[in-house]
């Protein structure tokens, strides 16, 4: 068999079990529903991928990839960190009503007992981190940003918008997600602005 027919049908069942997947879950997915949806047999699957483990691990990383390209996209084409800020999260929770499975795991990873999927979320969660203490410096080096421990607030951020995001419709609509995280933000910025930015108060007398 070639190269690109093995392609092919890799393909296929990954894309066969990223539906699955995103409709009824990981853990609800059977290899068999697998097999039928893309019209292989059982052993084909198996020839390819180890277990459903291993597929699911492969959909997620494709869709961390697009995630990640879509993030670094967001948060460069805008022109200062609070503009990057609020792109690279508005792209981060715009794109998870699309990546069913990234979403899935992101919500509900604690309710399975698949230790790889600790690695995946892991690593993207480091991404993520690097991604917003690049802004973070960048705004601590232009003295729009008062902070000192970026690495801590970082990581804060990343947490404080993924509760949020927990909070929301399966498909929010846009104009909604972009005002409802322009709220949420607004006190964030609040808290990041250097002083020197904020007006001073008029004293009496």
């Amino acid at each position: 068999m070639s190269k690109d027919k093995e392609k092919r049908i890799m393909g296929v069942i990954l894309d066969s079990a990223k539906k699955l997947f995103a409709q009824f879950g990981p853990r609800k997915t059977t290899m068999d529903e697998i097999a039928q949806v893309a019209g292989v047999g059982k052993g084909t699957i198996y020839y390819y991928f180890k277990d459903k483990e291993d597929i699911f691990l492969r959909v997620v990383h494709d869709e961390a990839e697009k995630l990640y390209h879509r993030l670094q996209s967001a948060a460069s084409e805008a022109d200062n960190p609070e503009q990057k800020l609020n792109a690279f999260f508005y792209a981060k929770l715009a794109s998870l009503t699309e990546l069913v499975n990234l979403r899935w795991l992101y919500n509900y990873m604690d309710f399975t007992r698949w230790s790889s999927l600790e690695k995946a979320t892991a690593e993207l969660a480091r991404q993520e981190q690097e991604l917003v203490e690049q802004i973070l410096k960048e705004g601590k080096n232009t003295g729009a940003f008062a902070i000192e421990d970026v690495a801590k607030i970082a990581q804060n951020l990343l947490r404080f918008v993924s509760a949020f995001g927990k909070t929301l419709p399966q498909v929010p609509s846009p104009n909604e997600l972009k005002k409802d995280l322009a709220d949420l933000l607004r006190f964030v910025f609040e808290g990041l602005r250097s002083r020197r930015e904020m007006k001073p108060e008029t004293g009496k007398g």
